[in-house]
C-alpha cells in the first residue's frame, strides 16, 4: 500500500499570497528567528487608480526622461541644458536700443536720472580694486539716489510645486513699485565663489585625489562659456517673477473674497487632464544688473516672463503649452566713458 503525501491545502488557513511551510533556520536569519515554521509573503505590486502619470513635455516628465542627467539641483548648478528644457534663450542687444527706447518712453515720475558726474564716480569705484562687498554697497548708494527702494533680504525665494524649496543668493535686491522685488544686483565673481561652495569645491581642497580631480571636474562643467549668459542669472530672474506673480495672486485672492457670487469655470471634462488649456497670460517685468568679473563692464538684463511660464514649476505634472522667452542683456563698457552717461541713464529711465 503506497503512502499518500498529506493535502498542504486542508492545513492552509492564511490567505493567498501567504504560504507557511516548516523549514530550518538559515544563516543569514537573526539568532532570535523561530525555525518551526518560514512564512513567505509574496509582495503585491499595483499601480494606485488615481495615479496619473506626468505629461512626457512637463517639468516632472523631462525629469523623468533625462533621470541619468543630474537636473534636480539649486540654480547655482544650473547649465546651458536647463534653460534649453524650461524655454528660456539670452539675447544680446545693442546699447543703441536701449538708448531709443529712453527717447520713446519717459521715465517713471518717481525715479530720478543719476548726473554725469554721479555716473563717473560710481563708474570709477567699480573698476578700482576693492572688496566686493563694498562694490555692492556702491551700486546700492547709486540706485537709492535714483529714487529706487533697497530691501533688506538679499535672497528671492524660489518655488517649486506651489512651495519654498530654496533660496537664491543676490548681491542686492531692489523694487520701486511696491515691496516686492523686481530689480536684482549680481557681482558675477561672488557668483563663481557660490557656486565652488555649493559643489564642495572648497573643502574637497583639503584632499588630494580623486576626490578634487572629480571637485575640478565639476566646477569647469559648470562654468559657462560665457559668463554674460550665466544660467544662473535665469535663475534669479525667475525667482523675481515668481515672487511678482504671488504678489499678484494674492491681490486677485482679496478682489474675489469681495466678489463672493464670482466662479471659476469648470474646465471640460474631455481635455486631457496633464495638459492644461491655455490662458490669458499675465507678464512680469524683472530686471537685473551684474558687474562682471573683472569689474570692467555691466550687464543689463530685461525679461518678460509670462505666467504660463512659471506655471511650468507650479504645476511640474502637466504640459504648458508656452513661447520661448527671451532675456535681452546689454553689454555697458565702464571705460572708455564714451557713450556711458547716457547708456545709464536709460537703464534707470527702463525700471
Amino acid at each position: 500500500m503506497t503512502a499518500q503525501p498529506p493535502n498542504t491545502s486542508e492545513f492552509s488557513h492564511g490567505p493567498p499570497y501567504t504560504e507557511n511551510r516548516p523549514g530550518k533556520r538559515r544563516a543569514k536569519d537573526p539568532p532570535s528567528y523561530s525555525s518551526a515554521k518560514r512564512r513567505r509573503v509574496f509582495e503585491i505590486t499595483s499601480v494606485p487608480l488615481w495615479y496619473q502619470p506626468p505629461h512626457p513635455l512637463s517639468v516632472n516628465g523631462l525629469l523623468q526622461s533625462h533621470c541619468r542627467t543630474r537636473l534636480y539641483v539649486h540654480p547655482l548648478q544650473w547649465t546651458a541644458q536647463h534653460l534649453e528644457l524650461l524655454g528660456y534663450r539670452f539675447v544680446r542687444r545693442t546699447n543703441r536700443e536701449l538708448t531709443n527706447h529712453r527717447a520713446q518712453h519717459q521715465p517713471q515720475s518717481e525715479l530720478q536720472l543719476p548726473s554725469e558726474a554721479t555716473i563717473l564716480d560710481i563708474a570709477q569705484d567699480l573698476r578700482t580694486p576693492s572688496v566686493r562687498d563694498w562694490k555692492a554697497a556702491t551700486v546700492t548708494r547709486f540706485l537709492k539716489g535714483c529714487n529706487v527702494i533697497h530691501l533688506d533680504s538679499s535672497r528671492l525665494r524660489f518655488y517649486f510645486k506651489g512651495r519654498t524649496v530654496t533660496t537664491v543668493p543676490t548681491s542686492s535686491i531692489f523694487s520701486h513699485r511696491s515691496n516686492t522685488a523686481s530689480l536684482a544686483y549680481l557681482d558675477l565673481k561672488c557668483v563663481g565663489s557660490k557656486r565652488d561652495k555649493s559643489i564642495g569645491l572648497v573643502m574637497s581642497r583639503k584632499l588630494e585625489g580623486p576626490v578634487w580631480r572629480i571637485k575640478e571636474t565639476q566646477q569647469r562643467r559648470l562654468i559657462p562659456p560665457n559668463e554674460a549668459e550665466d544660467p544662473y542669472i535665469a535663475g534669479v530672474l525667475i525667482a523675481l517673477a515668481q515672487g511678482l506673480q504671488h504678489e499678484h495672486q494674492h491681490q486677485h485672492q482679496k478682489q474675489s473674497a469681495d466678489r463672493p457670487n464670482e466662479c471659476l469655470k469648470p474646465v471640460p471634462m474631455e481635455l486631457d487632464p496633464a495638459v492644461l488649456p491655455r490662458q490669458t497670460a499675465t507678464d512680469f517685468e524683472v530686471r537685473l544688473l551684474a558687474l562682471a568679473r573683472d569689474a570692467q563692464s555691466l550687464y543689463f538684463y530685461t525679461a518678460s516672463i509670462p505666467s504660463i511660464s512659471l506655471d511650468m514649476l507650479d504645476k511640474p505634472s502637466h504640459y504648458h503649452n508656452a513661447n520661448v522667452v527671451l532675456i535681452s542683456y546689454h553689454i555697458i563698457p565702464l571705460y572708455p566713458r564714451k557713450n556711458l552717461v547716457p547708456t545709464m541713464q536709460s537703464i534707470i529711465s527702463s525700471l
